[in-house]
């Protein structure tokens, strides 16, 4: 099990979880940053510069994490600042790809089983 205890941070939060398909690979997020976990190994995969994730979900091989956040406008976000990330685990240190979405519906990118192929909507189109 992972909790505040084991990874030694008790001052923040959890504000979102994921789990793999197989159970392998847990990301959490503590409001700050998005930290990716090994759970059958008890290490951490990845650790992540991505604050206020609020939304994830892993590719099927485990090979990506895709993170959402809510799409903002401020003095340090200029509008169209990708909120949407797909993540390498294994070269976590910035997004292969990022989009804009703004609303949570339909923010998930679909993969083929085998990840040869992912796919989002947009706009009445499919980009691949």
């Amino acid at each position: 099990v992972v909790s505040t205890q084991s990874t030694g941070d008790t001052t923040k939060r959890c504000s979102t979880i994921a789990m793999s398909k197989n159970g392998e690979l847990m990301a959490v997020c503590n409001g700050e940053k998005t930290i990716v976990y090994n759970i059958t190994a008890d290490t951490v995969v990845a650790t992540l510069d991505r604050p206020r994730t609020m939304l994830m979900v892993f590719s099927p091989l485990n090979t990506h994490l895709v993170t959402w956040r809510q799409y903002v406008i401020d003095e340090n976000t200029p509008e169209n600042t990708p909120n949407v990330e797909i993540w390498n685990i294994a070269q976590p240190e910035a997004p292969v790809y990022s989009f804009v979405k703004r609303g949570q519906s339909q923010w998930e990118p679909e993969w083929s089983e085998d990840e040869g192929v992912c796919m989002r909507a947009c706009n009445a189109e499919l980009q691949f």
